[in-house]
Order: C-alpha cells, then structure tokens, then sequence
C-alpha cells in the first residue's frame, strides 16, 4: 500500500527526529533547562520537574505567563545549550540525500531557537534541504499549540490533506491530524488513534517514502 502517494508537503520536527536519540544531547539541554528553573526558584531538580510538568500547558498556551511563574531565561539556557558538544549526535549521511529525493515543499517545524536549528542543520548535513524553516520561539506559541499549525497552513497555503507531519513525540502530532493532516511518530510506537504511522528511525521511515514516491 502507497501511504504517502498524495503527498506534497513534508512537515519535519528537529531534535530527536532527524537524528537518534542515543547520545543523550537533548537530555544534557533538558538538564541544563531544569537546572535553571531549580537554581531561581530555590527547589530541587525533582521539585523543579514538578513544577515544570505542573506548567507544560501553561508553557504551551500563555508562555509568557509561564517564563513569569518559572523565572526561565529562555537567552540564558540557550547560551548554556550552545556550550554544549552537539558533535556528539550521530550523522546519516543518507538522510538528507533522501530528504532531497522527496517530491514537493519540505518544511521544518522546531520550538528550538534560529542559533540552535542552525548549528544542527549544519552538523547534520541538512543546511540546503529544507524550503521553509518555522521558528516557533519567534511567535508567542510552541507546538503543540493548534495555532502554529494553522498559521503554516494559512502562510503557507498547504492542503492539510496532503501534508505530512513527522515528530517523534505523539502530543505534536494530535493538531496536525486534527487539521487532516498524515502523521508519523519516529522512534517508538503508538497506538493513538492521532497516530496514522510509526517508525523505529527517520531512515526507515525516509526508504519507505522515497521508495513509494518513485513507484507512483
């Protein structure tokens, strides 16, 4: 069966999607997030977990609200982020041929700062394959918020239904398959009906999209 036949938009999320999760490199940025919290709010790291679960929505929905309850410096945690060695995430050179190889508009959707998608779009071999990059820190919203979703499709006149959206965390994908959107969950497994496919890698995922493309 032809899943991706229709397609003409590819919807792709940054970290943790185009590379694998195994260097542990967005654990070290998460670390250094909840470190923030807990050192200007005098908690623990565990207390300082907590509070940032008990805000996620919050975070999502009213993050200015959010950086006000948390004190987070989103310019201070990303100056520690670009400290990090992000070398050590591995590089697949056969993703961003592949990537290349898919027909139609390719868009990157990240909550991740410009400096940051910049850096590993680079590292990664993927500086040149995408034809819009959607920087939610620029807007007052972050996936999985409905509205940085609309707003693509508005600015970018996209036929939800055939567009594809790829992250590998199943709460971003709900809005994309509640505008009609396809989606697909990278490394893991879901049984959510938001959920339309899921892969262990981008690179399965990538040889069977590419591979239906070129028998259509």
């Amino acid at each position: 069966m032809n899943h991706f036949e229709n397609i003409d938009t590819w919807i792709f999320d940054l970290d943790e999607t185009l590379y694998s999760r195994d260097a542990g490199f967005m654990k070290q940025c998460n670390d250094l997030y909840i470190a923030q919290i807990a050192r200007k709010n005098n908690l623990s790291i565990k207390d300082a977990w907590a509070l940032y679960n008990n805000l996620y929505e919050t975070c999502v929905y009213a993050p200015d609200d959010y950086k006000e309850q948390t004190k987070f410096d989103v310019d201070e945690w990303l100056e520690e982020v670009m400290a990090l060695d992000h070398t050590v995430v591995d590089v697949c050179p056969e993703s961003p041929k592949l990537i290349h190889e898919l027909s139609g508009t390719k868009i990157l959707c990240s909550n991740a700062p410009d400096a940051h998608i910049n850096r590993m779009l680079t590292h990664l071999g993927m500086a040149d394959v995408f034809d819009v990059i959607c920087d939610t820190s620029k807007v007052p919203y972050a996936k999985p918020h409905p509205q940085v979703y609309m707003e693509a499709v508005k600015e970018h006149q996209l036929d939800p239904a055939k567009c594809v959206m790829i992250d590998d965390r199943a709460v971003n994908l709900k809005p994309a398959h509640d505008l009609g959107m396809k989606t697909v969950l990278i490394h893991g497994e879901s049984q959510l009906l938001h959920v339309d496919f899921s892969y262990d890698t981008l690179i399965e995922f990538l040889r069977e999209a590419v591979g239906e493309k070129d028998a259509v």
